[in-house]
């Protein structure tokens, strides 16, 4: 089984998440891979904040970030 993506542009986690895919006009995994496939994105619902995001994975950007700012350090 592969891991889940992400195709949902309107939630408020998309561009810090290791799991979105998509940009510009494409949207939908088939335009990106022949390997993936519906069962294999992430539905609307999913991953909400009301449920604390359980798919959310940081990016390693974010992640940098966030440690920095634990740490008291210049962004």
């Amino acid at each position: 089984m592969t891991e889940r993506v992400c195709y949902l542009f309107s939630c408020p986690r998309f561009g810090t998440c290791e799991r979105h895919r998509g940009g510009a006009c494409s949207t939908r995994a088939a335009d990106y891979s022949s390997t993936l496939g519906p069962a294999d994105e992430i539905l609307p619902g999913e991953c909400t904040p009301e449920q604390g995001f359980p798919f959310y994975l940081p990016d390693s950007w974010t992640r940098r970030k966030l440690f920095r700012e634990r740490m008291g350090l210049e962004n």
